[in-house]
């Protein structure tokens, strides 16, 4: 760069000027000097910069990809803390269950997001039914938002398409027991109507998923044994979690992992439930803010008005019984939904006494209120039985 020669170094001739014009020529010419060398630092150091920062990696807002699933399958991790609000993260599950005719009659999971959630479905009504957009999901961030790689999905949704009375579960930790080894991507658990089908699919999952997945066949149960082990692991859930500070969907998870065994016909709520109950009753009256909804179900012996009926007093049950020990009524909403979406198949006894079940979930004070279904309202066999052989 040639700088320009300042105007008192000019070999150009000028005239003598009086000293004090010669003094303000000379202030005036080290003004200009002096912006014109604050100017070139200026440039300079901007040189500078642009030099040093050149080579840095453009930084983007990430934006939502189409799929937010990645397309290979992350290593399923139990449950984690988060290094910052350690706050647990769960693993996302799913359960998809089949009638006798083959068709998708029962779909419930629990993930991280709503992106999650809308791709499952895509790719569940896709392959089986519409109705999988009926699913029941918990979306919350205390789940994991990976699942499992989409094209191994569709191809175990192809494994179970159109055959009867079967259950492919992921990472429903209910079900598993305390030694079970979970593999690199999860477990898979399965039931069918034979313990030959059972072998049939998961011979058919195995050559797909190899050994990064639990392969199980859903063992066979005894209710009281069962009942028991649920309330023990309700039980010791419970004592995991901080006693000043129990996120809902904690408490959720310790009140639907414990089994209430209501007896045959009853809507008493059997001793053994009741201690749980109490401290999420001391829970709740110090969270007002808190609004659940009590969802009881039935298998599907008997009529669908009956068993409506049933599940509606066992869900009434324990709103009133809530309410005995001092929470709001206004928190609580009592909901039956009789032998709709089931979470076992109907075709064997441990299945129905797995769909035999209470579930609690979060409800929005602000949205609309649930009302019971009626049974005309159901897509269901209007009977089955005149009367239930066990509920």
């Amino acid at each position: 760069m040639i700088v320009p020669k300042s105007p008192l170094l000019s070999a150009v001739p000028r005239p003598v000027m009086p000293l004090h014009g010669l003094a303000q020529q000379t202030g005036r010419a080290r003004s200009s000097l002096l912006r014109f060398l604050v100017v070139i630092v200026v440039i300079a150091g901007s040189v500078a910069w642009y030099a040093k920062t050149a080579d840095r990696p453009a930084q983007t807002q990430p934006r939502e990809q189409a799929h937010a699933l990645p397309t290979v399958a992350q290593p399923i991790e139990s449950p984690m803390v988060h290094p910052v609000t350690h706050d647990v993260v769960y693993p996302a599950q799913l359960n998809l269950v089949t009638d006798e005719q083959g068709v998708l009659v029962g779909c419930s999971g629990a993930v991280g997001n709503q992106t999650t959630r809308r791709i499952l479905v895509e790719y569940i009504d896709a392959a089986l039914t519409p109705m999988s957009s009926q699913c029941q999901w918990l979306i919350d961030p205390a789940y994991n938002t990976q699942l499992i790689d989409l094209d191994t999905f569709r191809l175990l949704l192809q494994v179970i398409k159109n055959r009867p009375n079967v259950l492919l579960a992921l990472n429903n930790d209910d079900w598993l027991s305390e030694d079970t080894v979970i593999g690199p991507n999860g477990a898979l658990t399965v039931n069918a109507a034979t313990p030959r089908d059972a072998e049939q699919i998961q011979v058919a999952l195995r050559e797909l998923v190899g050994q990064s997945f639990t392969l199980s066949a859903l063992p066979e149960i005894d209710e009281s044994t069962e009942t028991q082990r649920s309330l023990a692991l309700a039980n010791r859930l419970l004592e995991t979690l901080p006693d000043g500070d129990r996120r809902p969907i904690d408490m959720l998870r310790v009140l639907n992992t414990q089994v209430i065994n209501f007896a045959f016909d009853q809507a008493i709520i059997p001793e053994a439930n009741k201690p749980i109950l109490n401290r999420m009753a001391l829970w709740l009256k110090d969270q007002p803010e808190v609004h659940l909804d009590i969802v009881g179900y039935t298998d599907n012996m008997g009529s669908v008005a009956y068993n409506l009926d049933l599940s509606q007093r066992r869900a009434d049950a324990i709103k009133a019984y809530w309410v005995e020990q001092g929470v709001l009524a206004k928190q609580l909403n009592a909901l039956g939904r009789g032998q709709s979406q089931p979470v076992a198949d109907n075709s064997t006894s441990q299945g129905r006494f797995r769909n035999r079940r209470m579930t609690f979930l979060l409800s929005d004070p602000n949205a609309a209120a649930v009302v019971p279904v009626s049974a005309e309202a159901m897509d269901l066999p209007p009977v089955q039985s005149a009367k239930p052989s066990k509920h």
